[in-house]
């Protein structure tokens, strides 16, 4: 471009229920290409979704430059490069929330600032990641878009790359930490690790018990392992996660499994008379179907009379 200008795209073409609501629900990317090499770049100033007066989304792209044949640039939601500073932000009271920040000694960001998203952590309210590139830090500091600010009694607050918690005024940092789930059937269950405020990609290295006996262990680069569960006991999961940074974190799942089980269910509840002929289904949970490759409903006739 020779101007300046601004390219728009209407996200209700994309997603029909787009809202403030679910807006930060979705990862958004746009990959920009310059096709001629003229000496004349392309400098991304700014990308945003907008969205009843707020913005949300993309990483700040600080004048980005492109120039050349086919030469292309990604932006997203998520900073694609490696020295992100990931900042979470708690405040109840407000509605909103916008970051506003400069990289080291570059410019400050348009107030309001950029909108943050919605924490996926319980104990923050607010989070947002700042693509660094080449700087060390940022300065930052926030406000509602109500003209309420948290600038800490005006000296702002300043990260550095990595993972930071600011509350109360205070900083703290966030550790890497991981939840467990156990999925499947007999035979076939898993522990499924969700890994957060790491660096993928993970190493596992993990041991799973049954009443205290060893089932199986190992390392893997998978994040769902499996848990051989057969029989009716109590299971344990633990795993130790190492994220590209070398950074680690441990953690641990139980559950007492019951095994195989089925449930007998009347089609008429309630007494019937004596010689009628009474209906059940049957049940079966936590099968493993390659014991019980025809599993399936059936029913049971049993004709009762006087004892």
């Amino acid at each position: 471009m020779a101007e300046d200008g601004t390219v728009t795209f209407d996200l209700n073409n994309v997603i029909n229920d787009i809202s403030p609501e679910n807006v930060d629900k979705y990862d958004w990317s746009i990959n920009i290409l310059d096709t001629t090499d003229d000496s004349k770049p392309v400098v991304l100033k700014d990308a945003k979704i907008e969205l009843n007066g707020n913005d949300y989304g993309f990483a700040y792209t600080d004048g980005k430059e492109i120039d050349g044949s086919n030469a292309d640039y990604m932006i997203s939601t998520e900073p694609q490069g490696d020295n992100i500073a990931t900042v979470y932000y708690k405040n109840d009271s407000w509605n909103n929330a916008n970051i506003h920040f400069k990289k080291d000694n570059g410019s400050w960001t348009n107030v309001p600032g950029v909108c943050m998203t919605k924490s996926d952590l319980d104990e923050y309210t607010w989070k947002y990641q700042i693509d660094l590139d080449s700087a060390k830090g940022a300065t930052i500091c926030f406000n509602d878009g109500n003209n309420n600010w948290d600038s800490n009694n005006n000296n702002n607050y300043y990260v550095t790359k990595g993972i930071i918690g600011i509350k109360d005024g205070t900083y703290h940092e966030i550790g890497m930490s991981a939840d467990i789930e156990f999925t499947g059937k007999v035979g076939d269950s898993y522990a499924e690790i969700n890994v957060k405020n790491g660096t993928a990609p993970y190493t596992f290295e993990y041991t799973s018990t049954q009443d205290g006996k060893k089932l199986n262990s190992g390392n893997t680069d998978k994040s769902k392992i499996y848990v051989p569960m057969y029989t009716k006991g109590h299971y344990e999961f633990n795993v130790k996660i190492t994220d590209a940074d070398g950074k680690t974190c441990y953690a641990s799942k139980s559950t007492d499994f019951r095994g195989l089980y089925f449930v007998i269910t009347p089609a008429v509840a309630g007494p019937q008379k004596v010689g009628t002929t009474v209906d059940f289904s049957v049940e079966l949970f936590n099968y493993y179907y390659y014991k019980f490759p025809n599993y399936t409903y059936w029913s049971v006739t049993k004709k009762w009379r006087d004892i």
